[in-house]
This record gives C-alpha cells, sequence and structure tokens, in this order.
C-alpha cells in the first residue's frame, strides 16, 4: 500500500503537469454570472460551463486521443489517415469512406469527355500566355500518398487503374502538343 507521502505526491504531480492545449476549434463556455431574476437562464449557462470546464478535461480528452491513435490506429481528426511508421496522410473523406484515395488508386477515373474538356482549357490557357510571350508548362505536383504509398494502411494498397494525374498525362501526350513536365 502506498505511503501518505507518496498519495501526496502523485497529486502533486497532477497539479504541476501542465494542461495540454485542447485540439478544439471553439471557444469553451466561460464562468456565468448569477443573477437571481434570471436562474433558468443561469443553470443552463453554468451546465454548459461544467462540461467545457470540469477537473482533467483536457487531459481526458488528449488521454482518448492518444488511446485512438495507439491502440486503434485511428486519428482524432476526422481527415487524417494513420498510415505505417507513424506516417499521416490527408484525405477528402472520413477514413472509413471507400472513396478515400479513389482517384489516385484508379476506382474514379476520367471519361474521355472530362479529359477533351481538361484539354480544351488547358490549350486555351497556353494560348494566353503565348499572347503573352509566356512559356506553358503543366507540371502538377504530386500526392504524398502516391509518393510514399508503400506507408499507406494495407487497406489503401489496391491499385485497379491509372490514377486521374496519369490519365491526364497520358491524354495529353497522345491528343495534344502542351509541354507536359512528369
Amino acid at each position: 500500500m502506498a505511503s501518505n507521502f507518496q498519495q501526496r505526491q502523485r497529486i502533486l504531480q497532477f497539479l504541476i503537469i501542465p494542461d495540454i492545449s485542447s485540439t478544439e476549434k471553439r471557444t469553451l463556455a466561460s464562468r456565468p454570472l448569477f443573477d437571481i431574476r434570471k436562474i433558468d437562464d443561469f443553470i443552463k449557462k453554468f451546465d454548459l460551463f461544467y462540461n467545457d470546464n470540469f477537473g482533467f478535461r483536457v487531459r481526458l480528452v488528449a488521454a482518448n486521443t492518444r488511446l485512438h491513435v495507439n491502440l486503434f490506429g485511428i486519428s482524432g481528426v476526422p481527415r487524417v489517415i494513420i498510415g505505417k511508421h507513424g506516417w499521416l496522410f490527408i484525405n477528402d473523406y472520413p477514413p472509413t469512406d471507400p472513396r478515400a484515395f479513389s482517384s489516385w488508386q484508379g476506382y474514379n477515373p476520367y471519361s474521355l469527355d472530362e479529359l477533351v474538356a481538361i484539354q480544351k482549357n488547358l490549350e486555351a490557357e497556353n494560348k494566353w500566355f503565348t499572347q503573352q510571350n509566356i512559356t506553358f508548362l503543366i507540371l502538377p505536383s504530386p500526392d504524398k500518398h502516391s509518393i510514399y504509398s508503400e506507408y499507406l494502411p494495407w487497406q489503401y494498397n489496391t491499385i485497379v487503374g491509372p490514377s486521374r494525374q496519369a490519365q491526364i498525362f497520358e491524354h495529353m501526350k497522345l491528343h495534344s502538343n502542351l509541354q507536359l513536365v512528369d
């Protein structure tokens, strides 16, 4: 059994440890002013204040986030997917959504009409730049998941066809004279 001194020491450790900053993007409720004439309003506001500011709230939220990350591999941020070896990937969809990284995996290819529309838009841009005596180059920046795909979780490693970016490049090489930098 822990001695009285050890128990006090543990309590002091919790008091000394600095609060971990909250990741919430909202202002926490402030302590309401008591007014006997507005007791119903005070009770509602105090309930909001208490729920936002009860003891160890910030630490409990942080511990819950760490638990989800370390035990389940789930990020506390909906648009972030945790990959192998702690790599983080930004995604447009929640982690459980099957559309995650679908454009890169080839699940969501462009139609021929869409590719032709992209080609026409790029050629119109090229024409304007040429009139301004400016060289127009197409130099797309790759996404992190296309460069470091080996660090994606296993469920995202299936590739069924070319990515949307690869489709654009292939179409432009075959049907246009624009300068592409790959």
